[in-house]
Order: C-alpha cells, then sequence, then structure tokens
C-alpha cells in the first residue's frame, strides 16, 4: 500500500482522509517528525502550500495538506485564514463559536450566510504540485447545537437542511463538505478508474 503524509496532526483530518483514501496509507506528518510550517499566505491556496511544501521538503514524499475555514461575507470574510484562532491562538472550538456568535449578534438572517471553503494541495514524490478545492455554503445559527463534530460544526448549517453539521452522522457530512468536494477532486487524480 501506498504511503502520503498528511501536512497536519489533526485527527478528524486524518479521519476525513484515510476514509476517502482507502487505497493508500495516509500517516500525519509527525510520524517523521515534521516541524509545523510557518502559514504566512495570504489566501487558503497559500497556506496549503506552505504546509505541503514544508512536510514534502522533510519527507521527500507524496503528501497532502488543506487550508480551510469558514468565511461570512457579511463580516469581510472573517473568520477566513483565522477560523481556528479567531478567538486566540490556543482558542477552543467553543470560544471561537462564541466570538463569532457575538460578532453577529446583530446581524439578519440574510447576512448570516456563510461557508467553509477548502484547498487541498496534492505534491508528488517527484515534486508535482496539484491543487483542488470545495466550498459548502450555508449560515451561521443564534445559539449552538449539539456537541458532536468539530470547529464551527455546532453553529453551522448547511444549505438545504434544517439541523447543524454537527447533528449530523459524519458519513452524511462527509458528503457535502467542502473538504470532500476538494478531496473528490484529488480521489480522481489517484484512483482516476475508482
Amino acid at each position: 500500500m501506498q504511503s502520503i503524509v498528511l501536512a497536519s496532526t489533526n485527527k478528524h483530518k486524518l479521519e476525513e482522509l484515510g476514509a476517502m483514501l482507502d487505497n493508500y496509507s495516509v500517516l500525519p506528518q509527525n510520524t517523521f517528525n515534521v516541524p509545523e510550517a510557518f502559514e504566512n499566505g495570504s489566501t487558503f491556496a497559500e497556506n496549503s502550500l506552505i504546509k505541503a511544501q514544508n512536510a514534502h521538503n522533510h519527507t521527500r514524499m507524496a503528501v497532502i495538506a488543506d487550508d480551510s475555514g469558514l468565511v461570512v461575507p457579511a463580516l469581510a470574510g472573517e473568520p477566513g485564514l483565522y477560523s481556528s484562532r479567531f478567538a486566540g491562538p490556543c482558542a477552543t472550538d467553543m470560544e471561537n463559536c462564541d466570538k463569532l456568535l457575538k460578532h453577529m449578534q446583530n446581524l439578519s438572517n440574510e447576512q448570516r450566510q456563510a461557508y467553509f471553503y477548502c484547498v487541498i494541495t496534492y505534491i508528488t514524490r517527484d515534486s508535482v504540485v496539484h491543487q483542488f478545492s470545495g466550498k459548502m455554503d450555508g449560515s451561521i445559527i443564534k445559539v449552538p447545537k449539539a456537541t458532536r463534530g468539530f470547529g464551527y460544526d455546532p453553529i453551522f448549517t448547511a444549505k438545504g437542511y434544517t439541523t447543524t453539521i454537527a447533528k449530523m452522522p459524519f458519513e452524511d457530512k462527509n458528503l457535502i463538505s467542502h473538504r470532500f468536494k476538494a478531496l473528490t477532486q484529488l480521489k480522481q487524480l489517484l484512483c482516476p478508474t475508482a
């Protein structure tokens, strides 16, 4: 089985990738003592590439990295690139959710529209770079519902659904997620006959 390095130690991302790329052995970068990359890009695509290039430079193996976040157009794109540290560098998921809800407390329902966005970078063993993106449209509710999921899942309702994605079964969420859409494109590259 061919191995791919995931330029992350996030167990949720590892789980999603492992489920999607079942013909590959997906290994977190700390397996190879890869240091965290310094993400100083100004877009999701740039940060995804920075993380992938960092892991590839240290391992010389095929690498996958993603950069993703929640975008609220009515807040000038916040939390955006800073989604995971919106309430501070060591903030918990709930602290990030609470800060966002506070920023949105006076917004109308129309202004509560939001989307998750993801860019996946795949670098081959031979250093060829591919990028794929995915988007999940929805809106931010006023009070968190459910504790399952991670990140902003308890306050995000996907377009066409009435419940938060935190209340959805893992398999159902994966079928509509921004990361799943980007990963589907990657899988077509890696397994064109699948």
